[in-house]
């Protein structure tokens, strides 16, 4: 690295730069949001007041893994176009990044540096031959990460609102937190999982073919048709989902080219009447008429917030979740019984939720959008300024209650209690049990289980573990020692290993 740039290491998390230089500017931007093993992606840069900027590949794992740099490359500014949020910052590509075939599938990140500071971004990689590694594919958040991003002067949220945003903009290649903390928890528990993005998937309508589970994280909030349907054509086939995220599926997007649709008012659409499917609009409103309840089982205009905006906070203790049906296999070994809460220190309720509407005795009510094949296992209240909701934790059975099934957290910071990144820790042991527990239900052979080689004991959930056990994730964990450093908990030593 050239001198004239300090920079301070975050251990498992990357380089962050200490100072940075003013008088300047640097940004950039992926040609795509994932690319095969095998292939490369161009990485477009506009730097001024630099002449060169360096560049490291790192990918997210425990620890995060340095695998390549590209140093003192030449660089180049370059205008902002007009209307730069739609035909978007068409800058040329400034270094060509291969991906070498023996890269693993996953999330990794793009280090830009020069002496004008640093910029992360985001990309993933796809296995070239899919579902040769594992049965469970994870999909990004970009269609959402687009709706956000305001560069070039417009998103779906500024004021005036764009309507057609471009996908090749700086600001959007990046990764929700809680793609990145599940990534590393499967990573720490050593659970093989292949990635893609949202766009591969309206994109391919093969995609989830090769693989039995896909797993949505965070937040998801614009799917397309093609998207929604590719994803419905899984599931009610027998394909398992598991959605860890909270106002999933919530707005209808199209994508034309190498942009994003979304009108949000129906009525100013021009395929309004004319194409009535396509209008991008809420799922549930006028003229779509589809509610997501139906592909997921819940919808956020059953749910709201949690922790957010002053709705339900934390320091009131809301973020967690009270225990509805403490029979589910989901609950073996965490000791929970109806009435409990869980999930709490995490916060893992919020910051949005989704639900089912219930009736008086807490059960699913049942309409022609939830047919009622989705099993409540959890709840929490939950508020918006136009209505009261629950946040539901539960089961979902597809292809009215013939396909497979989807576990939906209901929640955007579920994978806040699965782990903590400044300190590599699994914060929730009860939040990391259930996971575990939905991943073996769904993939027994994805390596989702806490075994022990010689344990001896009552069995009384029939979960394959002895009772006293059930209890056990994973090391390193703040609640539980490892003197032993043999990957299980001290307590699960002397339990079921018969020593200290």
């Amino acid at each position: 690295m050239r001198r004239g740039v300090r920079w301070l290491l975050l251990v498992g998390v990357s380089l962050v730069p200490l100072t940075a230089v003013a008088g300047g500017d640097m940004d950039g931007y992926l040609s795509a949001f994932s690319v095969r093993q095998g292939e490369s992606i161009g990485l477009h840069v506009s730097i001024t007041e630099a002449d060169e900027f360096d560049v490291r590949i790192y990918r997210i794992s425990v620890p995060t893994q340095w695998l390549a740099s590209y140093e003192e490359n030449t660089g180049t500014g370059y205008p902002e176009p007009n209307d730069a949020w739609e035909h978007g910052a068409q800058w040329p590509v400034a270094l060509e990044i291969p991906i070498p075939e023996d890269w693993d599938s996953g999330i990794y990140r793009v280090v830009l540096s020069s002496e004008l500071g640093a910029q992360f971004l985001y990309f993933v990689v796809r296995e070239d031959e899919p579902g040769s590694e594992s049965p469970i594919l994870v999909l990004d958040n970009s269609t959402t990460l687009i709706a956000y991003n305001e560069w070039g002067g417009r998103s779906l949220y500024s004021r005036p609102r764009g309507t057609s945003l471009s996908l090749s903009r700086p600001g959007q290649n990046r990764v929700f937190k809680h793609e990145r903390l599940f990534a590393r928890w499967a990573d720490h528990m050593g659970i093989s999982v292949e990635h893609a993005s949202m766009l591969d998937l309206h994109n391919d309508p093969e995609l989830l073919s090769p693989y039995s589970t896909v797993v949505i994280v965070g937040h998801n909030e614009y799917w397309s048709l093609e998207m929604r349907e590719h994803f419905d054509a899984f599931t009610q086939a027998g394909g398992n989902a598991v959605i860890l995220g909270g106002n999933t599926m919530w707005w209808q997007i199209r994508i034309e080219g190498n942009s994003l649709i979304c009108y949000k008012n129906g009525k100013i659409d021009p395929l309004f009447g004319v194409d009535d499917s396509q209008v991008t609009t809420y799922w549930h409103m006028n003229p779509v008429y589809g509610s997501e309840a139906s592909s997921i089982g819940v919808s956020f205009a059953n749910g709201g917030f949690v922790n957010h905006q002053n709705y339900l906070p934390a320091t009131e203790g809301y973020g967690g979740y009270t225990v509805i049906d403490w029979g589910s296999d989901i609950y073996a070994g965490t000791g929970l019984k109806v009435g409990d809460q869980f999930g709490t220190s995490s916060t893992i309720v919020g910051y949005e939720v989704d639900g089912v509407a219930l009736n008086a005795s807490g059960l699913p009510e049942g309409d022609e959008d939830d047919p009622g094949y989705f099993t409540v296992l959890a709840a929490s209240p939950a508020e918006t300024g136009s209505w009261v909701g629950q946040g539901t934790m539960g089961m979902f059975r597809a292809g009215d209650g013939t396909g497979g099934y989807i576990f939906n957290a209901a929640t955007v910071d579920w994978a806040d209690g699965l782990w903590k990144e400044g300190d590599r820790v699994v914060p929730d042991p009860i939040v990391s049990k259930i996971m575990l527990n939905v991943l073996a239900m769904f993939e027994p052979s994805s390596g989702a289980s806490c075994e022990f080689a010689n344990a001896a004991g009552p069995d009384f959930d029939d979960d394959g573990h002895c009772d006293a056990c059930d209890n056990c994730v994973m090391t390193p964990n703040p609640l539980q020692g490892d003197n032993g450093i043999n990957n299980t908990g001290d307590a699960c030593n002397q339990y079921c290993h018969g020593s200290g």
